[in-house]
């Protein structure tokens, strides 16, 4: 697996990097998604009953038009997402290790919202332990052959997300938006709330294209690096290694 995307919700992968997964594909790499929740707090019915078959199915769907693989959804229900849990960890690393992936994708610890944050804890921690021997004595997957590079997503609840570098995502946002639109309990949600989930992530998209001068754009750190320059990067040169292109 060429890049893997770890999201805490169904929907974020779409979101937050919808358009760059589209863009790997499209370059013959490979793309998993492991969902940390299974969102069904984000899907109530009106019985009150929460409906997480339906975002899975809104996964499925959304996933074969990005023709992205599920690694693994709803690793826990999102009512027990903050309960402490070594074996999540060990899971998430098992994942790295059976995938060996050269990019992993996840959330940035300053977005607001605290499922995103606590899945990029989990996903930090579990990449320790995929480069420990010890720490994965029970597991039967292979070691990890090389570290991962590891890029931070933003997205709707992030505030403080300034980017490292931007992927130019105008030739398939048009995907990206289809991608979205699966997620149809989500959309109704926020309708419910008299906003539109499509206007405002077309919104966020046209605004990081503004910042680098095209017309829609998703915007990604790097992993322990304080700074970097801003610009648009080719995301097949995200897996080589050395200084990355620009486009």
């Amino acid at each position: 697996m060429n890049a893997i995307i770890f999201a805490a919700h169904p929907d974020d992968m779409e979101i937050s990097c919808g358009g760059t997964v589209s863009r790997m594909v499209d370059a013959g790499k490979s793309v998993g998604l492991v969902l940390l929740t299974d969102g069904g707090l984000g899907c109530v019915d009106k019985e009150g009953i929460v409906c997480w078959q339906q975002r899975e199915k809104e996964t499925f769907a959304a996933c074969e038009l990005l023709k992205v693989c599920v690694l693994s959804e709803g690793l826990a229900e999102e009512c027990d997402f903050f309960l402490p849990s070594q074996k999540r960890c060990f899971d998430i690393a098992k994942v790295i290790r059976e995938h060996q992936p050269e990019i992993i994708i996840t959330h940035d610890p300053s977005d607001g919202h605290s499922h995103h944050t606590r899945t990029f804890e989990l996903v930090r921690n579990a990449l320790s332990i995929a480069v420990t021997d010890v720490a994965v004595k029970d597991q039967t997957t292979r070691e990890l052959e090389s570290l991962p590079r590891v890029l931070l997503m933003g997205g709707l609840s992030c505030s403080k997300f300034i980017p490292h570098f931007y992927i130019d995502v105008t030739g398939v946002h048009w995907k990206k938006m289809l991608a979205l639109e699966k997620h149809k309990s989500q959309i109704r949600t926020y309708r419910d709330r008299c906003l539109s989930l499509p206007s405002m992530v077309a919104t966020m998209d046209q605004f990081m294209g503004m910042k680098c001068g095209v017309h829609f754009a998703e915007g990604f750190r790097f992993f322990n690096q304080l700074s970097g320059t801003i610009r648009t990067v080719d995301p097949i040169s995200l897996f080589l290694s050395g200084e990355l292109s620009c486009e």
